[in-house]
């Protein structure tokens, strides 16, 4: 039986299960998560929170909401298992994912839901979205389909589907076997790669949820060689699919020049290889070419050589094109 009663409710009950997950939530923005959540026109069949071994007051202050379950981690796993956790609790056909401090627009399960109920053969759908403070002022509109030079974008077809603004078709989310827990950041992008193909997503143009950028933000708190470390397990993951000769190749010579002047500039962590070989035998992919080499000096000597803009801790990603600032527990 799923958590809401609906003879309580006066709004339609969606087969929807949403899972946040939570660490120190109590100073992260986790109650006006979840009241989005509760303020929907559209009610979610389910809310789960899943702690991840959260040391403040996070448990008192969601076991008080009536109607939400809460489930907690023994020890701290990462967002990308907390997220697992909830998505293996879930009862219902679809799958909404809400970080702790992002909210949504009182509409969004309606309208995504609409969608995808009628689109029997799409994944997802996924919507665009506002960048926020921490007082909830909108600080810039964020498009969902982005079109750039690195393999983040190329290997998922521009759908920038961001987890908090993304209502899933749960078989499908566990057919791909959810998030990937070893990865420290980008796991929610590894996730759209895999589950990416031909008329699978529906982008609705629509802002229907909004990420706050804030000093607490989950990532800040990853060392920057975790971090780095994360970006050369995703490049290496998804390295064979990129072809020599081919944009996605080109992209990832550029993505691993990104990755190998930060590493220059953060501290020695495992060097990339020179060349990777793909799937198949006669093919090679020049992960860090001359090509991706000449990038690295270039960006080593931009004016900006602090590489700020170029390390995992700050709000602006250059592999990925969205501010994310949410991986890790």
């Amino acid at each position: 039986m799923l958590p809401i009663d609906a003879s309580k409710e006066t709004r339609p009950v969606a087969q929807i299960s949403v899972v946040i997950p939570a660490y120190n939530g109590t100073s992260r923005y986790l109650k006006e998560a979840i009241d989005s959540v509760r303020a929907q026109t559209l009610a979610a069949g389910e809310i789960i929170v899943v702690d991840d071994a959260s040391t403040d007051g996070t448990g008192a202050l969601v076991q008080a909401i009536p109607q939400v379950r809460y489930v907690r981690h023994p020890q701290n796993s990462g967002q990308a298992a907390a997220r697992n956790t909830g998505a293996r609790l879930a009862q219902t056909p679809y799958l909404a994912f809400l970080d702790q401090d992002d909210l949504w627009e009182p509409t969004f399960l309606e309208a995504t839901l609409g969608i995808l109920e009628s689109a029997p053969q799409a994944t997802l759908v996924h919507c665009d979205g506002y960048q926020v403070n921490e007082r909830n002022e909108i600080l810039e509109y964020d498009a969902a389909m982005k079109q750039q030079r690195s393999i983040t974008q190329l290997l998922r077809g521009g759908h920038d589907a961001a987890t908090s603004g993304s209502l899933f078709r749960k078989t499908c989310f566990d057919a791909v076997g959810g998030y990937d827990a070893a990865l420290s950041i980008w796991e929610d992008i590894d996730l759209i790669i895999r589950l990416y193909g031909p008329g699978r997503f529906i982008h609705l143009p629509k802002p229907l949820y909004r990420h706050r950028l804030y000093g607490h933000n989950a990532s800040r708190n990853i060392p920057s060689l975790r971090a780095l470390d994360g970006r050369r397990r995703f490049l290496d993951k998804h390295a064979a699919s990129c072809r020599p000769g081919t944009p996605e190749g080109d992209a990832l010579s550029h993505d691993w020049a990104i990755y190998y002047a930060a590493n220059t500039t953060c501290g020695p962590t495992r060097p990339p290889p020179l060349v990777r070989r793909s799937s198949q035998p006669s093919a090679t992919i020049p992960t860090m070419s001359k090509h991706g080499r000449a990038w690295s000096d270039r960006i080593l000597s931009s004016p900006r050589s602090d590489l700020s803009w170029h390390t995992p801790s700050t709000q602006s990603h250059a592999l990925d094109g969205r501010r994310r600032n949410k991986t890790g527990g």
